[in-house]
């Protein structure tokens, strides 16, 4: 047999006591493997995770690392990781609608001889592959479960069926199968450690630490235990960052970030804000004193030197603060570890080093902060060399008594005036986490986890928060006080206000919840929430989730992000003609909150009411809306107090058909912040009894409850429902996130509650609704004004020899000379005369719509599509129907930078009117696809899909391209976003939903069209049958 790495593996022996040394199982390629049999928890039904740490000796394509699939060609089942024969991985999964599908993780991202963690993900919509915790490769794949028949073994090390077997040459460990789909920051939390066996979801977990003997250990409840065939126990050096759980936490105190000086840095996007008052703190070690003068190490402008920004640098050996010409110096740079602090307090700047005074300067200073860069400086031409770790960025000053207080013990995330918090000690993965409620990600270019020596970083001693206001929710009978109110004072009333309602000062909860997106156990003090990014986060509820009759009480907690106030809804439910039957913007970007509940004929009823960032944003607050058709009052409850009430609100509330919070549909007026403790009751409840539940947990018992989501499980993409366990929701890119910063009692065993109030009674509806009609739906789009410059999305979005298609919703405001939609290069997708026209390059004539009689004011889908230069090889389409000049088109002069609505080098040919759904897929559509899924928005991950701009839910001057290249954009002048009618469907009919993302029912065709595309066998190239994956 031949050794994994005879450098490493030294022999055949029993596992060693030597922190140094790791037992792992090693197989030869030939015919080694572990056999599991079959058992019933193997076959997962729907939701499924891969984990295993991997060193490959050699590739052979096939060869099985865990492998359960059974795939003759003709008769298909099951799920594994295999290789590709490229240097990567396949990911395969059978379901029961479409044939076996093999992702690869692609070419060269698993190389050979080096220890690499293999992760890989199924949820029912997409197939995912990380690396490293990196997400490598996704791809769609929509099905209801995973197909097992025929049922094969389980084994590690081959893949095999009843007609051929391919055996896996290399070393396995860590080998772990879940019934859930795992998050890629719970991959990444875990990867580097041991686990218990009693994790959630965890169905077999062998660690392969035994060391000698014949069979395999499964730590799990399920004792699946694994027979040895050939593979040999060989002892390696432990890969960096696999370490047990204990040897983890020890080590917190010297992890730290490498940077090798020629192009190491690390990116924080943030949004854009301005202070006259900062401190900074961080500690540095640099690994040469000769470094080149502006090597900096921290800066707040990337690319860029305004007049605000500065960077932390190097010069002439010193360490120093760098704005404009004001020049202050910290110490001399030293090849050992120093705490570094800059403060400002409007009118004087100081410098600390190791808590003592370097430096001081009276200055008058303008500081903004657009990036959070470490280890390059704002002209992205010097790196710094050396290790950085604990990062802490303050939106005031700290006193020198502070930054002497805790410089050598991590921080909780929760202190005043802390804004952004980089402990910097994950030790694996290309993601290091802001412990703050900004939640911010740094993305790690090139530098590397090490672990340090001489950093005195104390681990588990971060500084507590208050037990006062956050007590240990193990404690039934500790529940915490209802948040303190100012005195009730009369409110403005608003145009739909018949009285004047009390209001009520918010929560006296001054500091941001500590956050993690590793969802390791919370502490006593801590609990599960869910965060939402507020770009296109949100779930999923069951339309029977929301209560339908005479009455509703919805209540939550909420802590709104730093965007708000911006438009966002954070409930949202509608009838079967489409109209808003429970609405809440909490608050719209006008800075009001609204809440409409009832409808009837298209109208609802409405209670609003300007409101102030203290109530709604930075910091947990509880609010409680309610309705009662019967008397006709609304009500919401801020913090148990009242806040707003209206009266005379009497449309009744119908039935839901489709209902979610974090959003107002999909796509469209996502929130920013965290939400807990979601509650829907089927009557108004009073104000005593918001009061009475608002800080403790509820059981799912209480009468005239509907549906409760805690949000305290901290797992997989379901948010369970305790009402009756049915009706739970579905994560759509939300996050569980650990917070210290809210406390609700646990349900007491014989809690001493007085008996529920009854509930008012109410007349359900009984007619049935009406069937399902989609309308055009009012979302929010681009507006392109008289005063613009396009938007600026990179470049090269045309291959200029390939296929590509190009399609975009447009409604023009005028028709009036050339408008362009895409540039890219020299080539131009336009509107001019009434028509659609593209050009190939300037020197060559354009494809011309024939008499397309385009109006302003109405919604087009505009597409080109090209397939050759040959005539007939570039098609126009217009609203679904081809309209063009059959001519020859040469080569695409693309390649150059990319614009949407226009080009700054054509100032006469900008768009203006409304623009959204632009698409750029890399292959020649048919028809039938651009018909199929032209009414709905993408989610991204389609096929062939490479660059999506929605243009419906950025905020600033930004928008965000949802596939995986991500390609944002920047607005250029007057642009606006507007709420207005545009033909994009919000539901899908049941047998629509096959086709969404490929545009025909026959998978099998639209395979066989895409493998002419890429000139590929299909009879007899058992690769393709098995691949089916282009990039």
């Amino acid at each position: 047999m031949t050794q994994a790495n005879s450098s490493q593996q030294p022999g055949n022996t029993p596992a060693s006591n030597s922190p140094s040394l790791l037992s792992v199982l090693s197989f030869d390629g030939q015919d080694d493997c572990v056999d599991f049999g079959v058992q019933p928890h193997f076959k997962v039904q729907k939701h499924l995770t891969l984990e295993l740490w991997v060193w490959i000796e050699s590739q052979r394509q096939w060869a099985g690392i865990i492998s359960k699939v059974f795939d003759t060609g003709s008769t298909e089942s099951g799920y594994g990781l295999l290789l590709d024969g490229n240097s990567g991985v396949y990911f395969g999964v059978k379901v029961p609608r479409h044939q076996i599908e093999y992702l690869s993780s692609g070419t060269n991202t698993v190389p050979l001889k080096e220890w690499h963690h293999v992760a890989a993900t199924y949820d029912g919509q997409h197939l995912r592959v990380y690396v490293g915790g990196v997400e490598k490769a996704i791809q769609t794949l929509v099905d209801s479960s995973i197909y097992y028949v025929p049922d094969n073994n389980l084994r590690l090390g081959m893949y095999r069926d009843n007609n051929e077997a391919y055996a896996f040459h290399g070393s396995i460990a860590e080998v772990r199968l879940w019934e859930i789909a795992r998050t890629q920051a719970e991959i990444q939390g875990a990867m580097g450690r041991r686990l218990s066996g009693t994790e959630t979801g965890l169905v077999g977990y062998w660690p392969l630490n035994e060391g000698i003997g014949k069979a395999i250990q499964d730590k799990t409840a399920n004792r699946s235990q694994g027979a040895i065939a050939g593979a040999t126990w060989q002892q390696v050096q432990r890969p960096l960052p696999y370490m047990s759980l204990q040897e983890r936490n020890e080590a917190t105190t010297s992890v730290a970030l490498s940077f090798d000086g020629q192009d190491d840095y690390v990116a924080v996007a943030i949004e854009n804000w301005e202070t006259s008052t900062f401190s900074i703190e961080l500690w540095i070690k640099a690994a040469t004193t000769a470094q080149k003068n502006f090597s900096a190490f921290f800066n707040s402008w990337d690319g860029g030197t305004p007049g605000g920004s500065f960077q932390l640098d190097i010069s002439n050996g010193s360490y120093r603060f760098l704005h404009n010409k004001l020049k202050l110096l910290l110490t001399e740079v030293r090849e050992e570890w120093l705490h570094l602090a800059v403060t400002y307090d409007g009118s004087t700047l100081v410098t600390y080093v190791n808590g003592d005074i370097a430096k001081q300067q009276k200055k008058s200073l303008n500081i903004c902060f657009k990036d959070y860069i470490l280890g390059r400086n704002r002209s992205r031409n010097r790196h710094f060399k050396g290790e950085l770790s604990e990062v802490r960025i303050w939106n005031r000053v700290r006193t020198q008594a502070e930054i002497r207080t805790d410089p050598a013990r991590r921080l909780t995330g929760n202190e005043p005036g802390l804004v952004a918090y980089f402990p910097i000690s994950e030790g694996v993965g290309n993601i290091t986490n802001d412990q703050t409620a900004n939640a911010k990600q740094g993305i790690i270019s090139g530098a590397s986890w090490i672990t340090s020596s001489g950093l005195p970083i104390a681990a588990g001693t971060a500084r507590q928060p208050d037990t006062t206001t956050s007590p240990d929710i193990t404690n039934p009978s500790e529940a915490i006080t209802a948040p303190e109110t100012a005195s009730p004072s009369e409110a403005t009333t608003s145009p739909e206000t018949t009285t004047s309602p009390d209001a009520t000062s918010p929560p006296d909860i001054t500091s941001p919840p500590t956050m993690t997106t590793q969802p390791n156990a919370p502490t006593s003090t801590s609990r599960w929430v869910l965060q939402f990014d507020g770009v296109d986060d949100y779930a999923e509820l069951p339309p029977a989730s929301i209560p339908s009759g005479n009455g509703i009480t919805c209540s939550f907690w909420a802590y709104g992000g730093g965007t708000l106030p911006k438009n966002n809804s954070i409930v949202a439910a509608f009838d079967a003609t489409g109209t808003r039957l429970l609405n809440i913007h909490l608050p719209w970007g006008d800075g009001c909150i609204y809440f409409d509940c009832g409808c009837s004929n298209g109208t609802y009823d409405r209670l609003n009411k300007q409101s102030n960032p203290a109530e709604f944003k930075g910091k947990w607050s509880h609010w409680a809306f309610t309705k009662n058709c019967a008397t006709g009052e609304m009500k919401l409850y801020l913090n148990g107090a009242l806040w707003h009430s209206v009266s005379g609100k009497t449309l009744p509330i119908p039935k839901a058909i489709r209902a979610q919070f974090g959003c107002y549909t999909a796509g469209s007026y996502h929130y920013q912040g965290m939400l807990a403790e979601v509650q829907f009751w089927n009557y108004a409840r009073s104000q005593a009894e918001v009061q009475q539940s608002m800080n403790r947990a509820l059981t799912g018992t209480e009468a005239g409850l509907v549906s409760y989501y805690p949000m305290q499980q901290g797992s997989s993409n379901t948010i369970l429902n305790r009402v009756g366990n049915t009706h739970h929701g579905t994560m759509k890119g939300a996050i569980w996130i650990s917070t210290t910063g809210l406390s609700i009692a646990s349900v007491s065993v014989s809690p001493p509650s007085p008996m529920p109030l009854q509930p008012t009674p109410v007349t359900p509806i009984t007619t049935s609704p009406a069937p399902l009609s989609i309308l055009e739906s009012r979302q929010s789009v681009l507006k392109l004004g008289q005063n613009h410059q396009g938007i600026a999305v990179g470049s090269g979005a045309l291959p200029p020899h390939g296929r590509f298609t190009l399609e975009a919703w447009v409604c023009p405001s005028s028709l009036t000379g050339q408008q362009v939609l895409l540039a890219d290069g020299e080539a131009l997708f336009y509107l001019e005369g009434g028509n659609l026209k593209f050009r190939a390059s300037a020197a060559t004539d354009p494809i011309v719509s024939s008499n397309a009689g385009l109006s302003a004011s109405k919604w087009y889908h505009v597409v080109v599509v090209r397939s050759g230069s040959q005539p007939g090889g570039t098609k126009l389409y217009l609203s679904g129907e081809q309209n063009d000049s059959q001519v020859a088109i040469s080569v695409i002069a693309s390649g150059g930078s990319t614009y949407l609505g226009g080009h700054p080098n054509l100032p006469d040919a900008k768009f203006k009117g409304y623009l959204t759904e632009v698409r750029v897929w890399r292959l020649a559509r048919s028809l039938a696809e651009i018909k199929a899924n032209m009414f709905y928005r993408l989610t991204g991950r389609e096929l062939g899909l490479i660059r999506y701009w929605p243009l419906n839910g950025s905020v600033g001057n930004k928008i965000v391209d949802k596939t995986t290249y991500r390609v944002p954009g920047n607005l250029m002048g007057e642009i606006t976003r507007e709420e207005v009618d545009i033909p994009l469907k919000l539901k899908l009919e049941p047998q629509e939903r096959l086709t969404r993302s490929t545009g025909l029912e026959d998978y099998g065709y639209w395979y066989r069209e895409m493998a002419k595309q890429h000139k590929a066998k299909t009879e007899a190239d058992p690769p393709f049958l098995r691949g089916r994956i282009w990039r």
